[in-house]
C-alpha cells in the first residue's frame, strides 16, 4: 500500500505539471486527487513526513495565504473574499505538502513533464492556427492563439520552459547528438510560439533564458570564437524577430501622447498607457490604507470606486484589477501583508542559497517581471503555476 501510495503521488505530480500547459481548468479536479492522496498517504505512512525539518519554511511560504484569511477580518465583500482564496488555495496546499511529504519529489522526471506538456500544448495550439488559416483565411496571433490561457500566462510557462530545457540539456553528453537536436527543435518552438502569443512581457521575458543559455553556451564550449559566433548570431535573429513584432513596436508608441488622446488612453483596456493610470489609482488607495489594506474582500470594489472618481470608464466597466501583483497585495492587505508576500520569493532562495538555487533564482525573477505588470494571482492559471513551481524548487533538493 505504501508503495503504491507514494507511486500514485508522484504520478499524479507529473500530470499536473504536464496537463498545466495544455488545458489549465483540467487541474482543480487532479489537485483534489492528489491532496486526497496526500493525507492518506501522511495517515498511513506518518514517520515520512519531514514536516519539523521543514517547518519554518512552510510557515513562511503559507504565512501569506493565512493573512489573507486574517484580513477577511476587516472585509465587508465576504463573497469575493472567499472566492479569492479559494483561487489562491494553490499557495497553501503546495507548500504544505511538498514541505511535509518531500520524499514524492525525488523524481527529475518532472521538469521533462512540464517541458512535454508545454511542446504538445503548442503543437496543438499551431495546428488550430494552421486550420483556421488555410479554412479562414485568417492568420490568428495573441488571445486568438490561445483562447484558453491569457497569452501572457503562457508566454510566462513557455518562458520557463526554455530555462528548464536549457537547464536540461546543459547535462546532456556531447555524444548523443540526437538529444541536442531535439533540445533545439523544443527550443525553436517555444520561442515561435512567444513570438505569435505577442505578450509583451513574455518577450521580454526570453531576455532571462537567453543570458542563463548564453552563460552556459560560453563556459562549457572548448572553442570561444564558435561560442560568441552563436550568441551573436542569436542576439541578431532575437532583435530583428522582436522588432518585427507589432505589439512589441507598439509598446513605445502607446507611450507617446501624439499617438492617442488621454481621453482614449483612460476609456482603454489593452494599452500599456491605461496600466498608468489604473496604478496611480491603486497608488491613491494604498495611501488611504497603508498598512492592512481594504481587506482581500473589498479589494475590487474599492479599485471600481477609485476608477470611476479618476474617470477610468474602461477600467471600471470591466472591473479590471491593478495590473501589478504587488499593488494587488499592498492593496489587499497593506505594507504588512506585502512583507508577507515577499517571503514568498526570499524563503526559498535564502533555504536553498547553499545549493547555489539557479533555476529557482530564474524562476523568481521570471514571475517579479510579470508580476509587475500584472496581477497573475488573481486567476488559477497564476495561482497554480506560482505555488506548484515556488514550493517544488524551495523543499526538492534534486533541483538545487
Amino acid at each position: 500500500m505504501k508503495s503504491f501510495l507514494n507511486i500514485a503521488h508522484r504520478q499524479l505530480l507529473m500530470v499536473i505539471f504536464f496537463l498545466m500547459p495544455i488545458y489549465i481548468k483540467l487541474l482543480p479536479p487532479l489537485i483534489v486527487v492528489f491532496v486526497l492522496v496526500s493525507v492518506l498517504n501522511l495517515f498511513l505512512n506518518p514517520r515520512d513526513a519531514k514536516w519539523k525539518k521543514e517547518k519554518w519554511s512552510i510557515l513562511g511560504l503559507i504565512g501569506f495565504y493565512l493573512f489573507l484569511i486574517v484580513s477577511l477580518l476587516w472585509s465587508d465583500n465576504l463573497s469575493y473574499g472567499l472566492k479569492d482564496l479559494e483561487i489562491k488555495l494553490s499557495l497553501l496546499i503546495f507548500p504544505l505538502i511538498f514541505g511535509i511529504h518531500p520524499s514524492i519529489l525525488r523524481s527529475k522526471d518532472v521538469f521533462r513533464s512540464f517541458i512535454s506538456g508545454l511542446v504538445m500544448g503548442a503543437l496543438i495550439r499551431w495546428g488550430r492556427c494552421i486550420w483556421i488559416y488555410f479554412n479562414e483565411n485568417i492568420w490568428v496571433t495573441y488571445k486568438d492563439f490561445s483562447v484558453d490561457i491569457h497569452p501572457s500566462y503562457l508566454s510566462m510557462y513557455m518562458v520557463l520552459g526554455l530555462i528548464l530545457l536549457i537547464h536540461v540539456s546543459s547535462y546532456i553528453k556531447t555524444q548523443k547528438k540526437y538529444l541536442i537536436v531535439v533540445s533545439t527543435s523544443i527550443a525553436l518552438l517555444l520561442l515561435v510560439s512567444i513570438f505569435q502569443l505577442s505578450s509583451k512581457m513574455g518577450m521580454i521575458s526570453v531576455v532571462i533564458p537567453f543570458v542563463y543559455g548564453s552563460f552556459i553556451l560560453f563556459t562549457r564550449m572548448r572553442s570561444k570564437v564558435v561560442s560568441i559566433s552563436l550568441i551573436l548570431c542569436s542576439i541578431t535573429l532575437f532583435v530583428y524577430a522582436f522588432s518585427n513584432n507589432t505589439r512589441l513596436t507598439g509598446f513605445v508608441n502607446q507611450n507617446n501622447p501624439s499617438v492617442e488622446s488621454k481621453l482614449e488612453r483612460k476609456s482603454s483596456l489593452e494599452s500599456t498607457a491605461v496600466r498608468k493610470y489604473i496604478w496611480s489609482s491603486a497608488f491613491v488607495q494604498i495611501k488611504n490604507n497603508i498598512l492592512f489594506g481594504v481587506g482581500t474582500g473589498d479589494i475590487k470594489d474599492q479599485l471600481i470606486v477609485q476608477y470611476q472618481i479618476d474617470g477610468l470608464t474602461g477600467a471600471a466597466e470591466n472591473k479590471l484589477n491593478a495590473h501589478n501583483q504587488f499593488l494587488q497585495v499592498a492593496l489587499a492587505i497593506g505594507l504588512v501583508g506585502l512583507l508577507f508576500f515577499l517571503l514568498q520569493f526570499t524563503i526559498p532562495i535564502y533555504t536553498t542559497w547553499q545549493f547555489r538555487p539557479i533555476i529557482l533564482i530564474l524562476f523568481s525573477l521570471l514571475c517579479c517581471l510579470n508580476f509587475c505588470v500584472e496581477s497573475m494571482l488573481e486567476t488559477q492559471a497564476g495561482t497554480i503555476f506560482f505555488g506548484l513551481f515556488n514550493a517544488y524548487l524551495c523543499f526538492n533538493s534534486d533541483t538545487k
